[in-house]
Formats: C-alpha cells, sequence, structure tokens
C-alpha cells in the first residue's frame, strides 16, 4: 500500500467515526418534529455553496436542509422533489433557523466572504 493510500485511509476513516459519533439534533415545535443531522461532507459543501455563490440564500438553506435532514434512525427526511414545496409552502423564518442551526450557512457564508475592505486614509 503506497503512502497516499494509508493516508487516504486513515482520512476516511476519521469522517467515518466523526459521522457515526456525532449526531446532533434540532427540536422544531412548529413541526412537532426532531431533525436530526451529522456534519456535511464537500458533496453537500458545494451543493449548498453553489446557490450561496448565487445569491439565492433561501435555496442554500433548503438545501442544506433536504441533503442534511434526518429521522432518528439516520434516514433522510426530505427528497430532492420536496424542494419546491419547501421554498414555496413553507414558513421561510423556521426554514432558516433549521438551516442556521446545523451551523451549514453561517460557516459557509463567513468562508466565503470575498468583500474587499479598504482602509479608510485619514
Amino acid at each position: 500500500m503506497s503512502t497516499g493510500d494509508a493516508l487516504l485511509s486513515k482520512a476516511t476513516q476519521h469522517f467515518r467515526e466523526q459521522l457515526q459519533n456525532k449526531s446532533e439534533s434540532i427540536e422544531v415545535s412548529e413541526w412537532g418534529e426532531t431533525i436530526h443531522y451529522r456534519p456535511m461532507n464537500g458533496k453537500q459543501r458545494d451543493a449548498i455553496l453553489k446557490y450561496i455563490n448565487a445569491g439565492q440564500l433561501m435555496e442554500a438553506y433548503v438545501e442544506s436542509i433536504v441533503l442534511r435532514s434526518r429521522d432518528e434512525d439516520g434516514k433522510l427526511m426530505f427528497k430532492p422533489i420536496h424542494r419546491r414545496e419547501l421554498m414555496t409552502k413553507v414558513d421561510p423564518d423556521i426554514i432558516q433557523r433549521i438551516a442556521t442551526e446545523m451551523n451549514t450557512l453561517d460557516a459557509l457564508i463567513d468562508d466565503n466572504d470575498t468583500e474587499d475592505v479598504t482602509p479608510k486614509k485619514s
């Protein structure tokens, strides 16, 4: 086994352990439901960043919820087909709160903040 293969094996094992051991949950009292979620993988992060980069924050919130919301057995709660209804028929404040509590968007928006700051001349 090459050094790269060994390192990749260690890296994937580390992430697998994080996924197994780091499940968190959010109580959504308005829905009478608890949403469980795990750390994001790179593919999920890219899918959410696509919307952030396009300035579509509500789409990013919904994408986060669709990709990450799980039931107590670890099964995804939403399917891609649910995106439209989440965008048009669900309270956007609750959508935003769930995605924010998952720490999905705050971290990504902060990481992606590329606004140039020009110092003032005195």
